[in-house]
């Protein structure tokens, strides 16, 4: 697999959002807000598709309805 990681920067510049594959076989999310310290999650497999349909549906939410 891939050595891959991707930043997402919250809608104020507050802080990064970072995604990569751990050698565990996990996703891990990296949190870094302003003077706050870091917060990392691990999710498996099954957990990370499960978030990935949640964020979809939530995000027909804020977009009246169509499907992503």
């Amino acid at each position: 697999m891939a050595k891959t990681k991707l930043l997402f920067c919250d809608s104020n510049d507050n802080g990064t959002l970072e995604v990569f594959w751990n050698e565990s076989n996990e996703i891990t999310l990296w949190l870094e807000q302003h003077n706050e310290y870091p917060t990392t999650i691990s999710l498996d497999k099954q957990t990370s598709i499960k978030l990935v349909k949640t964020l979809k549906s939530e995000i027909s939410k804020i977009e009246g309805g169509s499907n992503v």
